[in-house]
């Protein structure tokens, strides 16, 4: 098999800091209204074009492998099918965001994928049409394509832009847990006097650009629903803000936490506290992602 061209592209994890359900479409989808910033902390995707018409996986350097369950593979064959294309493609995925977190790593993946493909092969795709091919293949992935801050409503794909978050850094611990996200769906609809965060006020906030006002109107529907399951999530969020954040939450369905924090040497100190208290491997120094970071 012949190698040519491959392009690379960045998959930027992604936070909530607002996450709201709002109600359910007739076909059983959640209405949801958040606001979703990417992050520094990035996989990469690598894509090289092949002379036989077939596409492989590779993760974190493992053997190559046809991973149709794999969002890359998903990513890559709608282009192809759409495009008419008949080389082949392989793709390796150098995987950082840790999985079933509540990061969108999978659809960060998917929406770099996409790009690389229009870029490797040199397709004329319109933002409207790469961003309904990504919305087929996972809620997050439009957003994973914009990957400016944003309000994202609807299942994920109606994006407004809102103002940058202001200068901070951010500390992020995901637990050795994982969390299924149609388990969290499911649980959430079974409870009642949901205490929902307040989007006005934070979107007014945003504008105003005060970290601490911020900070304080952070919230997220799901995040009880998996502290009951796993009090390690709690737990770390309490470290977190006694360590000096300015505020924390567990990101989409879980399981990291964040912690928003305004300089380098509070989060260095909560960075050693924390993974020595918890024992987590996956834990992470990095920084909020503005509307002027490119698409690389």
């Amino acid at each position: 098999m012949v190698e040519c061209k491959k392009v690379r592209r960045s998959a930027h994890a992604k936070i909530n800091i607002i996450l709201d359900i709002k109600g359910r479409y007739p076909n059983g989808y959640h209405i949801l209204d958040m606001i979703m910033l990417s992050l520094e902390l990035h996989d990469t995707v690598i894509l090289k074009k092949t002379d036989e018409d077939v596409i492989l996986i590779s993760t974190n350097g493992g053997a190559y492998s046809e991973d149709r369950d794999n969002l890359v593979y998903k990513a890559i064959s709608a282009v192809k099918e759409r495009f008419g294309i008949k080389e082949g493609v392989m793709a390796e995925i150098e995987k950082v965001i840790p999985i079933s977190a509540g990061l969108a790593g999978g659809s960060s993946d998917c929406a770099a994928a996409l790009r690389g493909m229009a870029e490797l092969f040199g397709l004329d795709i319109a933002e409207k049409e790469l961003y309904e091919i990504g919305g087929r293949l996972g809620a997050d992935v439009p957003f994973c394509l914009y990957r400016n801050p944003a309000r994202a409503e609807g299942i994920g794909e109606i994006l407004t832009e809102v103002p940058d978050f202001p200068p901070c850094v951010v500390l992020l611990a995901k637990p050795a847990v994982g969390i299924s996200t149609p388990d969290a769906f499911r649980e959430y609809d079974r409870r009642k006097n949901i205490i929902h965060p307040d989007m006005d006020k934070m979107l007014m906030y945003m504008k105003k650009g005060d970290i601490k006002d911020i900070c304080s109107s952070m919230g997220n529907v799901l995040e009880g629903i998996a502290i009951e399951k796993y009090a390690v999530i709690g737990d770390i969020k309490k470290e977190m803000m006694d360590s000096g954040a300015e505020g924390a939450l567990m990101s989409g369905s879980g399981s990291a936490v964040f912690g928003i924090y305004k300089d380098k040497n509070t989060v260095l100190s909560a960075y050693e506290i924390i993974k020595e208290k918890f024992g987590i491997d996956d834990i992470f120094i990095t920084e909020i992602l503005g509307k002027n970071s490119g698409q690389n």
